[in-house]
């Protein structure tokens, strides 16, 4: 039995099978961000000092200033430092916070990094209003 003083709760976050979030949970998620998320499609390089190969080519799928989602031929786990040069030569250290275990259907991998400090990183004519550093 609810009463007056029960905090609302958030809705449960359940991926559906095709890893999506429904609406009303997005709703919920977009309110709760820190800056608006953008779907934009810009080519990176991921620089890594814990392997051989010690760059690696990527490209973001969604971004903000705060974090992108990018995919790339390689995996990474969550907790790893990295760098992220631009091609338009701006770099950021981030880590990687969220990362896909098995690869996508064009053998790609997605992950999810938080930049070490919030910035305009992607270049993007039109920002939105809560992009303010």
């Amino acid at each position: 039995m609810k009463t007056d003083h029960e905090k609302p709760q958030a809705p449960e976050v359940s991926a559906n099978s095709d890893d999506s979030i429904n609406d009303n949970e997005s709703d919920f998620m977009r309110d709760m961000r820190r800056s608006t998320r953008i779907a934009l499609r810009i080519d990176v390089r991921i620089s890594v000092h814990d392997s051989p190969t010690k760059t690696f080519d990527a490209w973001t799928v969604v971004v903000n200033m705060h974090g992108a989602m990018f995919e790339c031929t390689r995996s990474f786990i969550a907790g790893q430092e990295i760098g992220l040069a631009t091609v338009s030569r701006k770099f950021a250290r981030a880590k990687v916070v969220w990362a896909q275990r098995k690869p996508n259907s064009q053998g790609n991998f997605a992950f999810a990094v938080e930049l070490e400090k919030p910035e305009i990183l992607f270049d993007i004519a039109n920002p939105p209003t809560n992009w303010k550093v």
